[in-house]
This record gives C-alpha cells, structure tokens and sequence, in this order.
C-alpha cells in the first residue's frame, strides 16, 4: 500500500467498492475484507458466487478458505445476526 499501513483499510476498502462496484447493494456487501453475498435461491446464489470469485482472481486476490463460510442461512456480522427474515442484534453482544 503507497501510504503506509495507516491507510491500509481504507485503500483496501476503496479498492473493493471499485473491483464490486456493479454488483454492491445487487448482491453483495463489503466491509473491507469481508464480502457478502446474498441471492433468493441457491442457483442465484452460485451464480453471484462466480461473479465474485471471477472479479477477485481478474486481480489475482485469493480468498483464505479456512475463515470463508459458504450456503449460510444466517450470518454474523458486525454484531448483528443477518436471516432470511431480517436483521436482529446479537445477544451475546448486548
């Protein structure tokens, strides 16, 4: 990164919204190395998840398999707990 580790995130934030850009608020989320990617039905779902691996590999980033989750019907994410039917705080955090 030309600026330092200071700047890190940001820049790396920059360059994902940049690289996703068409597909962010479509089908994904970002916040800054986490990327999500939601669809109505599993067949979108595994087309979105193309797109995505096809946009990161187009500038050579890997994913680090161990700590990426796939076909999740619930995340946790930001200390909120993210479903089909919404969004609700996590407990434990509370």
């Amino acid at each position: 990164m030309p600026f330092g580790l200071t700047n890190a995130l940001v820049t790396f934030q920059r360059m994902m919204n940049k690289l996703l850009k068409d597909y962010i608020e479509k089908f994904v989320k970002v916040y800054i190395d986490d990327i999500i990617i939601y669809s109505k039905n599993f067949e979108e779902y595994l087309i979105y998840l193309k797109k995505v691996f096809k946009a990161l590999n187009e500038v050579n980033l890997k994913l680090n398999i161990e700590k990426s989750k796939f076909c999740q019907k619930e995340i946790k994410f930001l200390e909120h707990i993210i479903l089909k039917q919404g969004i609700k705080m996590d407990k434990k955090k509370i």
